[in-house]
């Protein structure tokens, strides 16, 4: 996941909505940043991940990016190399970057969940917890913290 940087900063945070003014442009170029969460799907069936709840704001997977390689080395403001502004897409963790075509992961599977903050995105603090529920179409979500550190 080289392709998706967020070092350029020098400030403490990820930004989201300080960054709105800037439309799905890379952090890079002052759009709001990526944060990238790795899982896997450890039940007997596939999951369709619905959404993606960050703090309370929730992203949906974004259908423009299905199965388009990833690029986020310069701006996409037609949309589809990486997910737009408050929406997520789904990549393996293994070369070719090719995001997925659907929101689906199969029983058993490991995959990255990038996912663009948007202009509902408070700034996360790198210095708090990052509160997730991952909504795969089940009657309970699917919570856990990130607790703070240098979440880069």
């Amino acid at each position: 996941m080289n392709e998706v940087d967020n070092d350029h900063s020098l400030n403490d945070f990820l930004c989201g909505f300080s960054c709105k003014d800037f439309p799905n442009a890379i952090p890079e170029n002052n759009g709001s940043e990526f944060l990238v969460l790795q899982i896997q799907n450890n039940a007997l069936d596939s999951i369709f991940l619905e959404n993606i709840s960050i703090n309370g704001v929730v992203h949906y997977w974004d259908p423009a990016t299905s199965g388009i390689s990833l690029d986020a080395s310069q701006n996409d403001l037609i949309g589809g190399k990486y997910p737009s502004d408050g929406m997520f897409s789904i990549i393996s963790p293994q070369p070719p970057l090719i995001q997925n075509q659907n929101n689906e992961i199969q029983n058993g599977e490991i995959v990255n969940l990038l996912i663009k903050l948007g202009p509902d995105d408070s700034d996360i603090l790198l210095n708090k917890g990052i509160h997730v529920f991952l909504n795969v179409g089940k009657n309970h979500l699917v919570e856990f913290l990130i607790e703070s550190g240098d979440a880069r």
